[in-house]
């Protein structure tokens, strides 16, 4: 259990060089763990058979994976991975002649490629190459281990045993390595993309009212009308102002002022949930996009809005301000164009407003 956790410190021991260097020396100490488990199973028989040059060949890449491991603790991250791809190569070649090519041990020059092209910044052209220099290698040991007779050959539930302990570890080391390299570059660049949505977010939200603004719902109705190519679609557009909100600001005073849109904002916002979109147009007037919803639903769904902003009773600091308002509403038309519909909307509007306010205009 202590060897365990030694093993498992010198994999992702904390280092004082920069990031990409930590990531990279932590791909190399992992697959030389892995190189070093198999070297240890397969080369630690040779004792009992008696066969010592075969196990000092063993401990000889042992001692070569264990110095990769140490060098990559260290902070040498470019003469570990040279010498792990090196050792790496050799070793894949010593196994096959050991034990031919039934042990699978050919696999491990996957990794040495691997190694090669997610440690090494390098151009296409050159990962290109190595990866058919890597084939060609590939395939003349495969040739070459199977017209040869290795010097311990396997057989049965051995042969078995070896080939699937060997692939597994060549798998382990592929989604191990692949992981380390993509999953922290993954992570960068999710976060990254949070970070656009919100730059996008705040350059859509009105501050003050956590409404969108003048800019953000343009976009909505684009986005709407031009499903109305095919004329099924539904759309109506609608104006809100807060009525006499000048005489708010003059007695209560800005602050008082900003208190009465957050809370009508909140509102309205609340009546327009799942029914389209609110927006704060400018100053304490509102557009209403009501997406899929004719100009009778919409008048029904702006009423509701005018009672409940009238039965608002906001409070600022010792006072209690009551408000009312005052909405004009279209109906859309392709022909008739979106800035004509709102400016039809705001028609509707003024005419509430000269009219008695507190009303909804149709």
């Amino acid at each position: 259990m202590g060897f365990s956790k030694d093993i498992l410190h010198l994999i992702v021991k904390d280092e004082e060089f920069g990031n990409e260097s930590e990531r990279i020396s932590l791909i190399i100490r992992a697959q030389a763990v892995i190189l070093l488990i198999h070297t240890l199973v397969l080369y630690s028989v040779f004792p009992f058979l008696g066969e010592w040059q075969s196990f000092y060949v063993g401990l000889s890449f042992v001692t070569l994976f264990a110095t990769v491991i140490v060098m990559g603790t260290k902070g040498h991250v470019k003469c570990s991975k040279i010498l792990l791809i090196f050792t790496c190569t050799l070793y894949s070649i010593a196994c096959m002649i050991t034990y031919g090519y039934t042990s699978g041990s050919q696999y491990f020059l996957i990794i040495a490629l691997e190694l090669c092209c997610i440690t090494f910044y390098l151009k296409f052209r050159t990962k290109l190459a190595i990866a058919s220099f890597g084939c060609i290698l590939f395939v003349v040991l495969n040739i070459i281990s199977g017209a040869l007779t290795p010097l311990y050959p396997l057989y049965g539930i051995c042969k078995i045993f070896v080939r699937i302990f060997s692939s597994i570890l060549v798998f382990a080391s592929l989604l191990i390595g692949l992981e380390l390299f993509s999953g922290k570059s993954l992570n960068s660049e999710k976060k990254l993309i949070d970070y656009n949505k919100r730059i996008l977010m705040a350059a859509s939200i009105d501050p003050l009212t956590q409404l969108f603004n003048r800019g953000a719902v343009k976009s909505f109705l684009t986005t709407l009308t031009q499903d109305f190519e095919d004329g099924n679609n539904v759309l109506s557009i609608g104006m809100g102002d807060i009525d006499h909100f000048k005489h708010v600001n003059d007695t209560y005073g800005h602050g008082g002022g900003d208190e009465v849109l957050k809370a009508v904002s909140a509102t309205l916002k609340e009546c327009m949930d799942g029914k389209g979109c609110v927006a704060r147009w400018g100053g304490e007037e509102f557009l209403f996009v009501f997406d899929n919803i004719n100009g009778d639903q919409a008048f029904v769904l702006l009423e509701e809005m005018r009672s409940k902003v009238k039965e608002l009773t906001i409070p600022y600091e010792d006072k209690e301000i009551k408000v009312t308002m005052t909405f004009g509403l279209t109906e859309y038309s392709p022909s008739q164009g979106v800035g004509a519909a709102i400016e039809h909307a705001d028609q509707r509007l003024y005419f509430g407003k000269n009219h008695g306010r507190n009303k909804v205009c149709y």
